[in-house]
């Protein structure tokens, strides 16, 4: 266990972060944009000093503004709920720096397309298939010796492509049989599966919707010692309410987990837009928990 756990196996998130780790494809872009946003704020410095000495000191606040507005920016994980305002504060910098109608426009349209483009479906997962069953991806190593360490055995992996991205799910069964953990470079789940083809996924990012067969128990941010003591939170108040998980077989795990993902991307198939997830929060820390595993219980099919 982390720091953050504690004996009896409550924990507290306030020492980590709230979001999964960058994906592997996305990190050189972020890399680049964040060493820009240094050099940039490091030029606002400089030129807002020669600003005030020159008493333009209302011109030096915007200059300021802009440079740190954007090292911020560039910082912020993407899942970040302040990721919009602060692009949107940053246009109007930009904008009233400039003194350009022009500019406004154009960023309000830019900012106005981003918003209504957050909350679209993006590609979904294709080529779902068996992969070698001891693959890991690219920088998910670490999330799997973790499991591993907390007694979980890889027992197969499989590989999927998001747009022009190729993934690799790692699939490890717990010591116990009643839960299996799925690996990449940053989304990190653990699942239990019930009868009537329901399950439980106590997961590091709630970005995704679930069908309603799949009760919900995010923990955002979450290493895998935390999922797992957090999963099993959440399995112990589902036993409160007479359900128990089954026991999963090694040697059909990474056939049922591809089963699991296919579902899933079926029932995405006809969305237009994702919904909002309606908790953010694991399952054993929600008052209205009753009647979320109640719904669960009449969504399996």
């Amino acid at each position: 266990m982390t720091a953050a756990a504690t004996v009896d196996g409550r924990y507290s998130a306030s020492m980590r972060s709230k979001h999964p780790p960058l994906p592997t494809a996305v990190r050189p872009t972020y890399r680049v944009l964040r060493a820009f946003g240094i050099l940039l704020l490091v030029a606002g410095v400089v030129l807002a000093v020669l600003l005030a000495i020159n008493d333009q000191w209302m011109v030096a606040a915007w200059t300021l503004g802009l440079g740190i507005t954007f090292v911020v920016l560039t910082w912020l994980p993407p899942t970040s709920r302040w990721q919009l305002p602060l692009t949107i504060l940053l246009g109007v910098v930009v904008a009233v720096s400039l003194q350009s109608r022009l500019v406004a426009v154009g960023l309000f349209a830019v900012f106005a397309w981003s918003a209504w483009s957050r909350g679209r479906v993006g590609p979904l997962p294709s080529d779902v298939e068996p992969a070698e069953s001891g693959a890991v991806m690219e920088n998910a190593e670490k999330f799997v010796e973790d499991f591993k360490s907390l007694g979980f055995e890889q027992v197969g992996a499989y590989r999927a492509t998001i747009g022009r991205v190729h993934v690799i799910v790692s699939v490890l069964l717990s010591s116990d049989n009643k839960s299996y953990a799925s690996v990449t470079d940053a989304i990190l789940e653990v699942t239990s599966l019930f009868p009537d083809g329901r399950s439980m996924v106590t997961r590091n990012s709630n970005q995704s919707p679930l069908p309603p067969n799949v009760l919900d128990s995010p923990d955002r941010g979450a290493a895998p010692d935390e999922l797992v003591v957090s999963h099993q939170r959440a399995l112990e108040t589902l036993a409160e309410h007479g359900h128990s998980p089954r026991r999963l077989i090694a040697a059909e795990l990474t056939q049922t987990a591809i089963d699991s993902e296919l579902n899933a991307i079926d029932w995405m198939r006809d969305m237009s837009r994702i919904p909002r997830p309606d908790y953010t929060a694991p399952l054993w820390k929600l008052p209205d928990r009753s009647e979320l595993i109640a719904a669960w219980q009449a969504g399996g099919h």
